[in-house]
């Protein structure tokens, strides 16, 4: 994991905003016990990596533990992929169509040699921590950073946003500006989406604002909302066509749904 930041960092074309870290598990035992130990891997590596490095700070404002118990999706393609399990299609039409966990997990034992081999086989892929990297382009930040008041402590707030001290700019915004376009510019660089969701909804209907927008609700899995604010964002302003080209979350959209082809290609 740290050599994987290392290597991010030292390209330069990306800031690091967060990184979620999703804990899963396998499904024998309660599903109760499984999210439990899930949410224990994942806090459990967390202070690991903690320990790792003297940025202990830096692991705490990066790292995002999650955890969501036991990977039944993940089971079902691997399950899908293997040929050799002789009741292949029994194990699909259990995972598919019953509904309680406790009583899937008990069924899939009716085939007992082919249960013997997943759960030998597959189950241990299930205890996993999966981390997901939530960059920027380097330069995103300045480009969408706006001055709507003149005074010297916003004027320090926006320095400290363009320097990437985003906590310190944080408190300064919060405290004296309240809901602002760069206090929500604050929460996105720091990981927290969300909010940042919430106060950028507030701010005028500007391609920026949409621009950015659009990054956070790709993030957040709102993939249509996603879409159609990366559409907005370019009607009121053509440049955001060829920028998108150059942050994953907009990236992604423009590949998934083939957009701009005329101009792009």
């Amino acid at each position: 994991v740290f050599e994987t930041i290392r290597g991010i960092n030292y390209t330069g074309e990306f800031l690091i905003d967060s990184i979620r870290m999703t804990a899963t598990s396998s499904p024998e035992g309660s599903s109760e016990m499984n999210l439990f130990l899930s949410r224990e891997r994942a806090l459990a590596l967390k202070k690991y990596l903690a320990a790792r490095t003297e940025d202990r700070e830096g692991v705490d404002t990066l790292f995002r533990p999650r955890w969501t118990g036991e990977d039944w999706s993940r089971l079902h393609e691997l399950v899908l992929s293997d040929d050799s399990l002789a009741n292949k299609a029994g194990i699909l039409r259990i995972l598919k169509e019953t509904k309680n966990p406790d009583s899937r997990e008990h069924a899939l034992r009716e085939y007992a040699s082919d249960y013997k081999r997943i759960r030998e086989r597959y189950y241990p892929l299930l205890r996993c921590v999966e981390f997901n990297f939530h960059l920027h382009r380097r330069d995103m930040i300045q480009d969408t950073i706006v001055m709507p008041v003149i005074d010297s402590t916003y004027m320090h707030a926006v320095s400290l946003i363009e320097n990437r001290q985003y906590k310190q700019a944080l408190s300064m915004l919060e405290e004296s500006y309240g809901e602002d376009y760069n206090t929500a510019v604050c929460l996105m660089s720091l990981g927290y989406d969300s909010r940042a969701l919430d106060v950028m909804l507030k701010q005028p209907d500007t391609s920026d604002r949409n621009y950015l927008l659009s990054i956070l609700y790709s993030r957040l899995g709102r993939e249509k909302e996603a879409l159609k604010m990366y559409v907005r964002s370019c009607d009121q302003d053509d440049s955001k066509i060829w920028r998108g080209k150059l942050d994953p979350e907009i990236n992604k959209l423009i590949v998934t749904y083939n957009l701009y082809k005329d101009e792009l290609y």
